[in-house]
């Protein structure tokens, strides 16, 4: 190996290699604590994302719930002309976690407008995840029935 167009740093780590005979016991720890640190930090990386993931699945799934009971709810409006102010919670199932759902139908009052009939429909689910509490509501304005 030619080392005159090396720098002197990288000529005296070759020469430093090339006479040394093993690794040192020092020098192993000191590798393998390295190596144990890197995966270390790979493990907590893919726990959180498995985590995260977990979570995005209950919201998603959360969602699709909530949204099935306001389109119950859209086909009754359209069947019977209207929804009837009531309030109602149910507990289920997501995923592992028990959850609460609470419906809730309230007439609207506009002020100026005494001919409007509109109630406001509010669908929620709440779970506890990781400690803390969660929940997704969604809201939609229905024909009052008369």
């Amino acid at each position: 190996m030619n080392y005159s167009t090396q720098p002197e740093s990288i000529k005296y780590l070759f020469s430093y290699i090339k006479n040394k005979k093993g690794l040192s016991l020092v020098e192993l720890m000191i590798a393998v604590s390295i190596l144990s640190i890197g995966i270390v930090l790979i493990l907590r990386s893919f726990l959180s994302s498995a985590s995260t993931l977990d979570s995005m699945y209950n919201r998603i799934k959360a969602m699709q719930l909530v949204e099935i009971k306001i389109n119950d709810l859209e086909q009754e409006s359209k069947e019977v002309g209207g929804v009837t102010a009531r309030s109602s919670q149910q507990e289920l199932e997501l995923g592992l976690r028990p959850a609460t759902e609470k419906l809730e139908i309230t007439p609207l009052e506009v002020e100026g407008f005494k001919d409007v009939n509109l109630d406001e429909v509010r669908v929620s689910l709440s779970w506890q995840e990781a400690g803390k509490f969660q929940d997704t509501i969604l809201v939609i304005y229905l024909p009052e029935k008369k």
